[in-house]
C-alpha cells in the first residue's frame, strides 16, 4: 500500500516538473515567434532620431507589411 502511494506521488512530482518545463519552453518559443513577426524598429542599426526621414520611411514600410500580413490572414 505504501509502495503504491510512493510510486503515485513520485509520478505526480515528475509529471508536474515535466509540465512546468514544457510550459516555459512553449512560452519562450511563442515569444521568439512574436519577435520575429513584429520586427524591431529601434535597435537594429537605424538612426535613433525618430523624425529622421530614413527612419520614418522604415516605419511606414513596416506598418504596410503588417497590414498586408493581416489582410492575407483574413483572406
Amino acid at each position: 500500500m505504501q509502495a503504491a502511494l510512493l510510486t503515485m506521488q513520485s509520478s505526480f512530482v515528475l509529471q508536474g516538473f515535466y509540465c512546468e518545463t514544457t510550459c516555459h519552453q512553449l512560452a519562450a518559443w511563442e515569444d521568439k515567434d512574436n519577435l520575429k513577426k513584429n520586427g524591431k524598429l529601434v535597435g537594429n542599426g537605424l538612426p535613433q532620431l525618430l523624425t529622421d526621414d530614413e527612419f520614418m520611411q522604415h516605419v511606414w514600410e513596416h506598418d504596410n507589411e503588417k497590414i498586408q500580413k493581416e489582410a492575407e490572414k483574413v483572406d
